[in-house]
């Protein structure tokens, strides 16, 4: 049901358009890697892999895919993982529909995003390198 408004969401803007989905993290490895998107929305709990291993698998072969993380987890590791398997940005699923929107924007042109509860979570830890959120 996630899959089905996600993509509801993005098919309406008229400058996105959604090439594939997928139900675990290795259908969406073997997506990325075929169709060479020009950004993957990557959840982190997925059945088969989860989307910390395709992400790092992906950016193994594909270093130049941009990937946003998408998860309801809001942890600083999980978050830190993420960054540190190669995502440029991550966007938690209580954001609303701009938020995604601009973080699917800024990342597919290779600008790191945060939405707002994310960068806010991981200020609490310090400096949080170059990523901001994007207002």
């Amino acid at each position: 049901m996630l899959r089905s408004t996600l993509r509801s969401v993005l098919s309406r803007e008229s400058d996105i358009e959604v090439v594939a989905e997928a139900c675990n993290g290795e259908q969406a490895l073997a997506l990325a890697l075929a169709l060479s998107p020009n950004l993957v929305l990557m959840d982190i709990v997925m059945p088969v892999m989860d989307g910390m291993e395709a992400t790092r698998r992906l950016m193994l072969q594909r270093p130049d895919m941009r990937v946003l993380a998408h998860s309801s987890h809001l942890e600083r590791r999980l978050v830190r993982q993420m960054l540190a398997h190669g995502a440029l940005g991550y966007v938690s699923k209580n954001a609303g529909r701009d938020e995604l929107l601009l973080g699917v924007r800024s990342v597919a042109d290779g600008k790191p995003f945060m939405c707002q509860e994310t960068a806010a979570l991981m200020a609490q830890a310090g400096p949080m390198s170059s990523f901001t959120p994007l207002s």
